[in-house]
């Protein structure tokens, strides 16, 4: 993930450049990072998140990744191992959140789960229910 930002970066270049390249690192590399390796963390009482921009349930991300994982090994079994690989590149930081977490995924989740599709309302999308659920800046 850091190649591929500081690539970008390198073919946009700015007055202030090197500013740039640091915050994209922070909000798309370290941030996401210290979120995912601290999510587990988040189930005990007593712990929160606290870092640049806002967590509104954890619980939500719990539940998603345990009806993934499900997902992933029923997949994996089937001889799909895409969605596994997904999972560990995200947790190893070589992919971002949105490999895992995104509205196509949440969409097969909730058909194999009315307790899952419950997070979402008729009203909403499922973009917006993850947009709401992940760190976002305030």
């Amino acid at each position: 993930m850091e190649a591929e930002v500081l690539d970008e970066c390198l073919k946009v270049q700015t007055p202030q450049w090197t500013k740039h390249v640091f915050e994209q690192m922070q909000q798309r590399v370290i941030a996401p990072a210290w979120w995912t390796s601290g999510l587990s963390d988040l189930q005990w009482s007593g712990v929160h998140y606290v870092g640049d921009g806002e967590l509104s349930d954890p619980t939500f991300a719990h539940n998603y990744l345990r009806h993934y994982l499900s997902y992933a090994f029923k997949e994996k079994e089937s001889g799909n191992t895409k969605p596994i690989e997904g999972y560990l590149a995200m947790n190893g930081l070589l992919e971002p959140l949105t490999t895992v977490f995104n509205a196509t995924t949440a969409l097969k989740l909730a058909e194999r789960s009315d307790e899952f599709a419950s997070y979402k309302t008729k009203e909403e999308t499922w973009e917006h229910v993850i947009s709401t659920a992940l760190p976002t800046k305030r």
